[in-house]
């Protein structure tokens, strides 16, 4: 909103604002454990799998230069 200041008048401010402005602000049910585990495995594995794949791909570069 362009405010630097941070008080709390000012960040009740803000907030009220937010919250007219997305008219659907429900909360969410709660993830089990489990659910949170399968996500920072799947993270995990995405990164794990980008990182194989840049590897694979300096390898080519290499393989072509060299």
């Amino acid at each position: 909103m362009g405010r630097r200041a941070t008080t709390d008048a000012v960040d009740a401010r803000t907030l009220a604002t937010m919250t007219v402005a997305v008219e659907d602000l429900r909360p969410t049910e709660a993830r089990s454990e489990g659910q949170r585990d399968f996500t920072e495995f799947q993270q995990i594995r995405d990164a794990l799998v980008t990182d194989r794949t840049a590897t694979t791909n300096r390898g080519k570069r290499v393989t072509e230069q060299g």
